[in-house]
């Protein structure tokens, strides 16, 4: 089972409901008043806690050196309630081999962790290698902005392939499908925000969202995926209908915003990838602006079927893939 950790700013959520753990980000506080503040904080959380202090590198904003953040940290592991875990940075082992063993852990668990806010890296899957060959880690985490839909496909891929629990998904508006779709691919967890507090990264979702609207419990790795396809569709109404017509009729899918930029060549390249993902189980998609009539081209040239509205319309708005084959309808 995947789980949902609601993640705040230096405070612990107070209405994470729904959520699994939370994520106390404690690297924008003053050092000092991190280290007065955390017992407190820590005594208040009514969830287990993942306490993290992210550096600017990696997205945050820590600025200090590593002394800082290992008084933060030490402050938190030899308190009354300790974190359930504390997040390292994969960069920061490299650079101190020692500093896990420097740390009071006892009980509580390490994620390492490794984030690119600009893009995903030429050698993500020689990163990915070797943050899993650490010793001694509970969690790996592997984050990216995601430049397109298809390097989600590459998380879901990471994950599948996982030697231990792993937690792999994608910033930014490209980045969702990665965040909803973590149970189907055996994610350890997906990072949320709540509505008192907003996201502490581009691209989250609220816990509402992802257990209401995407019904984040119901996933596993039969669940079908369709979507809504068109170059503004973060914002549509789409997911919350089909997923409730999904739950209500009892079938096992998730209906996703799919955002592909206008043009032949994203479209095509971008469907297909999808198609082609035989584990993601692509089924089908809703089609919108721009993307109607090169929908349409995409169907005939890979020798689709047609219904007679599309044909005469020379545009499609629905598309459905089984076993690999395309057909276009149009509703």
């Amino acid at each position: 089972m995947s789980l949902i950790i609601a993640s705040a700013h230096g405070e612990v959520p107070t209405a994470a409901c729904g959520a699994d753990m939370v994520e106390l980000r404690i690297d924008s506080m003053p050092v000092e008043q991190a280290i007065c503040s955390i017992p407190d904080l820590l005594r208040q959380a009514t969830l287990p806690v993942v306490l993290t202090c992210r550096s600017t590198s990696e997205g945050g904003s820590f600025e200090g050196n590593e002394k800082d953040r290992v008084a933060m940290y030490t402050a938190a592991l030899s308190c009354d309630n300790p974190p359930r875990y504390i997040d390292i940075e994969h960069e920061t082992l490299l650079q101190h081999p020692l500093l896990l063993e420097s740390l009071p852990l006892n009980e509580t668990g390490v994620i390492l962790s490794w984030h690119d806010t600009k893009g995903r890296p030429k050698d993500l899957i020689q990163r990915a290698a070797a943050i899993q060959d650490v010793a001694n880690i509970d969690v790996v985490k592997m984050v990216w902005r995601a430049r397109s839909l298809r390097d989600n496909l590459e998380a879901f891929d990471l994950l599948q392939s996982r030697q231990q629990p792993m937690i792999a998904f994608c910033l930014g508006e490209y980045g969702v499908m990665s965040r909803v779709l973590a149970p189907k691919f055996g994610g350890f967890a997906t990072f949320a925000c709540t509505k008192e507090h907003g996201p502490t990264a581009s691209g989250q979702l609220t816990v509402q969202e992802l257990e209401s609207t995407y019904r984040f419990r119901s996933i596993n790795s039969t669940t079908q995926v369709y979507g809504v396809i068109g170059n503004n569709v973060a914002h549509s109404q789409g997911p919350a209908f089909h997923n409730a017509a999904f739950e209500e009729s009892g079938t096992n899918a998730i209906y996703l915003p799919l955002q592909v930029p206008s043009g032949w060549e994203h479209l095509k390249a971008t469907t297909m990838e999808l198609i082609d993902h035989t584990a993601l189980d692509f089924s089908g998609a809703s089609v919108t602006i721009p993307h109607k009539k090169d929908m349409l081209k995409l169907v005939v040239e890979n020798e689709g079927t047609l219904d007679d509205l599309s044909t005469a319309a020379g545009a499609t708005n629905t598309l459905h893939v089984q076993e690999g084959a395309m057909s276009s309808t149009n509703t």
